[in-house]
């Protein structure tokens, strides 16, 4: 794993974490609904524009299995009146 994707996973961890104890502590005094709202909507913005970062280079890869191109199907007609 490259470093920057290490960071990357450390800081999605912590913003997880950071999603379940900030509204349930921080935001416990905040009457309205929008106090932990808000929050969960920018954490869904933050997590997709971290995901989107680190997926944007991924292809699919091309296994040699892949590549091998399948051999047409050998006929083996029965001829009328052979025992096969």
């Amino acid at each position: 794993m490259h470093p920057v994707e290490r960071r990357l996973a450390a800081l999605l961890g912590t913003l997880v974490l950071l999603a379940y104890l900030v509204p349930f502590t921080l935001l416990t005094q905040v009457k309205a609904w929008y106090g932990a709202g808000l929050f969960w909507v920018l954490f869904v913005i933050v997590v997709a524009g971290i995901l989107t970062y680190q997926t944007k280079g991924w292809k699919e890869a091309e296994t040699p299995a892949a590549k091998v191109q399948p051999q047409p199907a050998h006929s083996t007609t029965v001829h009328a009146g052979s025992k096969d």
